[in-house]
């Protein structure tokens, strides 16, 4: 008998990858986010977008998908660009791929900045009672 094998029921792999999609299913909307484009905040609000390291992150990880090979063919509209171009133009992400690198320097400086924030509190807060 194989490991993950049971006995009692011959359709045991069907019933296993059942419950880990409802698994799934039940944990994914608790984890949901909403995706603003840069171009969709109004006013004095963009400075939120610029600070975010979510919003270099999904920069970071869309130029880095989009300019692949895969996403490389021609637009079907316009053949002077790519469809990862065109896809990531629709999104208002620009495609430059030094933003992938600024986002990699961002999310470092922010794991520092947090982390040096965190040392400090640790040292000079102090939660003994008196």
């Amino acid at each position: 008998m194989s490991v993950g094998s049971c006995p009692q029921s011959p359709d045991f792999k069907h019933h296993t990858s059942q419950a880990s999609c409802v698994s799934c299913y039940t944990q994914r909307p608790s984890t949901l986010k909403f995706l603003f484009l840069a171009v969709q905040i109004r006013g004095w609000w963009i400075w939120a977008y610029w600070i975010s390291p979510v919003s270099f992150a999904v920069r970071s990880l869309a130029l880095n998908e989009f300019t692949t090979e895969q996403w490389s063919a021609p637009y079907e509209f316009d053949s002077a660009i790519t469809i990862g171009d065109a896809t990531l133009a629709t999104f208002g992400i620009q495609t430059g791929y030094w933003w992938v690198w600024l986002g990699i320097g961002v999310l470092a400086g922010y794991a520092i900045l947090f982390n040096v924030i965190t040392m400090l509190a640790f040292t000079f807060l102090s939660c003994e009672s008196s």
